[in-house]
């Protein structure tokens, strides 16, 4: 055992609450460790010297004075009591409100036009360099096998 660790278990020991093992291998230690042993001694006299200190009483009992202040004061205030506070209730249901407002504006944004043949076009120029690409792996990507057969269909369907 280190003297580290005989200092951490050092109150189990006092207290007797250390495995059988582990108070032999803590016994051998203190035999063999002066420091320890010391460190054992002033620990059991400190302990001693605060088991002689009187105990004293309150010259004021707080109970009665403490009992009240409970009984006074009640349950705790509920989540929703504290919500509907004007000084939280107020900014909360103004931005409840303006985002209410702006959700239910239209939004003025279309979304572009764009040709068919010029989606086609540039979609199926990536999907094929990509293919072309696939090509070489050993692996090939299901999702660009199908989208390079749909281009095509559409090329097709764009010729007629």
């Amino acid at each position: 055992m280190t003297c580290e660790k005989a200092s951490e278990v050092i109150s189990d020991y006092i207290d007797g609450l250390l495995p059988h093992h582990t108070r032999c291998e803590y016994e051998t230690h203190i035999s063999s460790c002066a420091k320890c042993a010391l460190e054992l001694d002033e620990t059991r006299r400190v302990l001693s010297s605060l088991s002689l200190l009187a105990v004293r009483d309150s010259s004021v009992d707080l109970w009665p004075a403490l009992r009240t202040a409970i009984m006074e004061r009640g349950r705790p205030t509920s989540l929703w009591r504290f919500l509907l506070r004007p000084v939280i209730a107020a900014p909360v249901a103004a931005v409840v409100t303006a985002l209410a407002v702006i959700m239910a504006l239209p939004s003025h944004t279309e979304l572009p036009k764009v040709r068919k043949s010029a989606s086609v076009s540039y979609y199926g120029h990536y999907i094929t360099a990509h293919t072309q690409f696939q090509r070489h792996k050993v692996f090939v990507d299901p999702d660009v096998t199908f989208v390079a057969a749909e281009l095509e269909k559409a090329r097709l369907t764009d010729s007629d």
